[in-house]
């Protein structure tokens, strides 16, 4: 099986989990696409990099690019592993698989309802799923309080305002307002196969952040999540990974905060306490058997970078 991961930036970690599963006697070679070859996945262990167009901005000859390079390198499987392609992968999915190339990708609508917070927050408010509250003007605003954007990932441009003197005095359309939770933060990782049914979960308590991204946490049991995950993923039937973030507050309410329709930042958790998703998906692509995870897992403190964890 020859696997593509698109987009890959710093997340040279994945490609060290699909070697090892080459070391474990899985057939599979390692093929990596960006827009340079200046960047570090194009030192690691690969069968092939291949150069493509930026996306942003220029999805169409993204895409023509990407079906001519999928085609003559007979490529079996594209894991995207940002937010970049994932809509223009989505939408252009069935020209893939014209000459077999299949992408780990959800619908455009399930990507729509996690790339746009509006989207995000009616689903869950469908679902009876808690989430900040959304403030419609500035009248009925109380302090503290978030402003993001309405897309956008890595936590960029997030504002916290203290006092209404602080706002802009025109609120922007392209951001959010909600209300500010006070609480502990968690990483929340859902896997569904294929066919959009629920596989497993893995919850972890955020240590610390770099860059918006995880750098060290605690894995977590709790029952609620496990349930809440699968209600998630019964009702959105997303394929893959969804990287989720949410908030518990002092008295035990559960808010989601973010859906990102791909493997995340951090995911190595989940990975590090023998939730291998990767291989559970390329194991059912290939149509091997899968052993199921144990919803109850490890509890340990993981530092990313750091070969030898300690349990907590």
């Amino acid at each position: 099986m020859r696997i593509l991961l698109t987009n890959v930036g710093r997340r040279t970690y994945f490609i060290d989990y699909l070697n090892d599963l080459i070391k474990n006697n899985k057939d599979i070679e390692i093929y990596i696409s960006d827009r340079t070859n200046k960047v570090a996945s194009y030192y690691t262990n690969i069968s092939k990099f291949l150069v493509l167009p930026k996306v942003i901005g220029n999805h169409k000859n993204y895409i023509n690019s990407l079906l001519k390079k999928c085609y003559e390198n007979k490529i079996d499987l594209i894991i995207p592993l940002s937010d970049l392609d994932l809509l223009p992968l989505s939408l252009n999915k069935s020209k893939f698989k014209k000459f077999n190339c299949d992408i780990l990708v959800s619908k455009p609508k399930i990507i729509k309802i996690c790339e746009n917070k509006f989207e995000l927050n009616n689903f869950l408010k469908k679902l009876n799923i808690k989430f900040p509250y959304q403030f419609e003007s500035i009248k009925d605003m109380i302090f503290p309080l978030i402003s993001k954007p309405l897309t956008g990932s890595g936590s960029k441009n997030i504002f916290l305002y203290k006092k209404k003197n602080e706002l802009p005095s025109k609120l922007e359309k392209s951001f959010i307002y909600q209300r500010f939770i006070k609480g502990q933060e968690y990483g929340l990782d859902i896997l569904n196969d294929f066919d959009g049914r629920f596989v497993s979960y893995c919850l972890k308590k955020k240590i610390e952040m770099r860059s918006g991204e995880t750098d060290k946490a605690i894995t977590v049991n709790n029952k609620r999540v496990l349930n809440l995950s699968k209600k998630i993923s019964q009702n959105l039937r997303h394929i893959g990974n969804l990287d989720c973030d949410l908030i518990i507050d002092k008295n035990n309410n559960i808010f989601i905060l973010d859906f990102n329709c791909r493997f995340g930042g951090g995911y190595p958790f989940t990975h590090s306490v023998g939730h291998n998703f990767i291989e559970y998906l390329i194991n059912q692509k290939l149509g091997l058997k899968n052993s199921k995870f144990p919803l109850k897992y490890k509890e340990k403190f993981i530092a990313k970078g750091i070969k030898i964890f300690n349990d907590y």
